[in-house]
C-alpha cells in the first residue's frame, strides 16, 4: 500500500497546512534590483522596500564600529579630570542610548522568521516517508521565530538532514509500530523558539530511538572505540557526530554514505551554536541546536583571569557570587564543587583550562559566576575579577586565524585591545580533557560530601 505523510503546523491533531503569508514591511530580500532598492506597497497599505542584502551587512559593520567607538570614549573619558569627567559620562550616556536604539532598529532589519525555511519540511516529508514505505506526520511549531537572516541561509542543510535522519533511522514501518503497540503513524516534531537571547530548534520523533549497542559495534569495527571501552551512552551518543558514520547496511540516497550528522554539526558550531541528542529506546530521538540570534553584537561580562581579560555571553549569566572557604570541597577523582543556595554546583577554573599563570584557583578568593550551558547544564566558572558589562562587536575568529578551543569568537575593547569571547560548552570539554572533570550530576550528592542543610 501507498504510504502517506500528512502534515500539521499548531498541534499534532491539526493536519492543515497554513499557506504562506506575505513577507512583513522589515523583511530583507536577497531578490532586490540591480539598482539596490525598489518600492512598492504592502496589501495594508504601508510602504515597503527591497534592499539588497550587501547594504544592510554595510550598515551592520557600521554599528559595530560605533560600539566600539563608544566603548573607546568611555575609556578615554576615565583618564579626564573629575570636573570634565561628569560632563563626559552626562553625553556619553545618551550617546550609548542612541546608539543602542539605532542598533536594534538595524538587527531588526535583518531578522527573520524561520518559516522560510520550515515551511521547506513538509514536501520533504511527504516525498521521503513515501518512498522509505511509511506513514508520517510533520508537526511544527514557533515559525514566527525571528532569527539573523546570516544563520537561516545556514540552517537548511542541517535541518534537512535531521529530519531525513529522523525519518530514516528514527520512525519505524507500520507494521514494526503496530508490533510495538504504536500508532501506524509516527510523529516529527519540528519546533523553535527564543530562549536566554538565544533561539533553540528541536527535532523530535516518536521512533525506536537510538541502538546503542549497533552504534558502539559499528564504531569498534571502524576503530572509533577501542575493543575493551566502555563508554557511556552520552559518550555513544556523540559517535553519531564522527565523519564518516553511519549504522546503514547500504547505501542509498537517503543514508549510508556516511555524510549527514557530522555535517550538522559543523555547520552549527560554525554560527557559534551546540547541537546536542537525547534519546530514549524504543520512544523516540530529540536533536537539539542552540544558536546566537545574531551574530553581529552580543551584551557580555568582562571577566579577569590573571593577566588576561574575557568576555562571558550575559545570556548565558544566571548571577555571580565569593563563595565561603567552608562551602568549596573536592570531589576525589572528579572535581570541585562549591554549596550554592542548596545546592551542590560544580566547578571549573578558567585558570586550569586556558593554562594561565598568576590567576585565581581559590573559588572563595576569587568570583564564581554562575553559568548555564548547553552540554553541561549550570556550573560555575571561577575567574579572578568582574570588571563589568558592556555591548561587544562579534569578529569570528576563523576568518582570520583557525578555529581555537574554547573561544566563540574575539571582540574589540575600547582600548584597542583583542579580547577573547568564551565558548563555554567548548571550555567545559577542556576542562574534562584536562582532567579537571566536573562531577556528574549523581556525584554532586555522593556520600562523601559534607551533608548540608539546605539555605
Amino acid at each position: 500500500a501507498a504510504a502517506a505523510a500528512t502534515m500539521s503546523t499548531a498541534t499534532p491533531a491539526s493536519t492543515s497546512v497554513p499557506a504562506p503569508t506575505p513577507p512583513q514591511a522589515a523583511a530583507v530580500s536577497e531578490d532586490a534590483t540591480a539598482s539596490g532598492a525598489r518600492g512598492g506597497t504592502a496589501p495594508g497599505g504601508k510602504g515597503t522596500i527591497r534592499v539588497d542584502l550587501d547594504r544592510v551587512d554595510r550598515l551592520v559593520d557600521m554599528v559595530g564600529e560605533l560600539v566600539i567607538t563608544e566603548a573607546t570614549l568611555t575609556q578615554l573619558c576615565r583618564e579626564l579630570d573629575s570636573r570634565t569627567q561628569r560632563r563626559m559620562i552626562a553625553a556619553l550616556k545618551g550617546l550609548s542610548a542612541h546608539s543602542r536604539k539605532l542598533q536594534d532598529a538595524v538587527m531588526a532589519i535583518r531578522m527573520q522568521p524561520v518559516k522560510s525555511i520550515f515551511a521547506r519540511m513538509p514536501r520533504m516529508v511527504r516525498d521521503l516517508a513515501g518512498r522509505l514505505g511509511k506513514t508520517v506526520e510533520l508537526s511544527m511549531a514557533g515559525e514566527a521565530t525571528e532569527v539573523d537572516k546570516t544563520i537561516i541561509e545556514e540552517l537548511a542543510d542541517p535541518l534537512t538532514h535531521m529530519i531525513r535522519n529522523a525519518l530514516d533511522h528514527g520512525i519505524e514501518r507500520p507494521e514494526d509500530r503496530r508490533a510495538a503497540g504504536k500508532p501506524e503513524c509516527g510523529t516529527v516534531f519540528l519546533s523553535a523558539e527564543n530562549k536566554g537571547g538565544r533561539i533553540v530548534i528541536r527535532v523530535e520523533d516518536d521512533g525506536r530511538g537510538i541502538d546503542r549497542p549497533r552504534v558502539l559495534a559499528k564504531a569498534r569495527a571502524l576503530g572509533l572505540v577501542a575493543a575493551d571501552a566502555a563508554p557511556s551512552d552520552d559518550e555513544i551518543d556523540a559517535l553519531l557526530f564522527a565523519p564518516g558514520f553511519s549504522t546503514s547496511e547500504s547505501v542509498t540516497d537517503v543514508s549510508g554514505r556516511g555524510v549527514g550528522m557530522d555535517v550538522v554539526q559543523r555547520n552549527i558550531q560554525s554560527l557559534g551554536g551546540r547541537v546536542t541528542v537525547q534519546s530514549e529506546p524504543g520512544r523516540g530521538t530529540r536533536w537539539t541546536m542552540t544558536l546566537p540570534l545574531t551574530l553581529a553584537v552580543l551584551d557580555g561580562m568582562l571577566v579577569r583571569v590573571g593577566t588576561e581579560l574575557y568576555v562571558i555571553p550575559l545570556a548565558n549569566i544566571l548571577e555571580s557570587t565569593r563563595p565561603k572557604a567552608s562551602d568549596v570541597h573536592e570531589v576525589v577523582g572528579s572535581g570541585t564543587v562549591v554549596f550554592l543556595r542548596g545546592d551542590w554546583l560544580p566547578l571549573v577554573r578558567m585558570a586550569e583550562v586556558f593554562q594561565l599563570p598568576g590567576a585565581e584557583h581559590d573559588p572563595s578568593r576569587g568570583i564564581v559566576v554562575r553559568v548555564e550551558t548547553d552540554t553541561a547544564g549550570v556550573i560555575g566558572l571561577v575567574v579572578d575579577e568582574l570588571l563589568g558589562q558592556q555591548q561587544v562587536v562579534v569578529k569570528p575568529i576563523e576568518q582570520n586565524f583557525t578555529h581555537v578551543r574554547g573561544v566563540a569568537a574575539t571582540t574589540i575593547l575600547g582600548n584597542g585591545r583583542v579580547c577573547l569571547i568564551l565558548d563555554l560548552d567548548d571550555c567545559v570539554a577542556m576542562a574534562r580533557d584536562r582532567r579537571h572533570a566536573l562531577p556528574d550530576a549523581a556525584s554532586a550528592t555522593v556520600p562523601t560530601l559534607p551533608p548540608r542543610a539546605a539555605a
